[in-house]
């Protein structure tokens, strides 16, 4: 639960980078730390999820590629069990 709440807190960091490169927040839109400090940047679904776990790269334990959708091979087991 602890690690959940501090990706969460981490996610809140990046309320109102936009979707899409030349988008802004909407006037009057709440905007964390990270979308004041970075004008230019802009993510996708999969991008905020890579970000916050690479940002959260030592409590998660490990680092993520850099690849679409690669925290989700990272985040598994290497081996499953049946």
């Amino acid at each position: 639960d602890e690690l959940r709440a501090l990706w969460v807190q981490q996610a809140l960091k990046y309320l109102g980078v936009p979707y899409k490169r030349g988008a802004a927040p909407r006037e009057g839109q709440e905007v964390g730390e990270i979308a004041r400090r970075h004008k230019r940047l802009y993510l996708d679904c999969c991008a905020l999820v890579r970000a916050c776990v690479r940002d959260l790269r030592s409590a998660f334990g490990f680092e993520i590629g850099p690849w679409n959708q690669c925290y989700m091979f990272d985040t598994l087991p290497v081996k499953l069990e049946e």
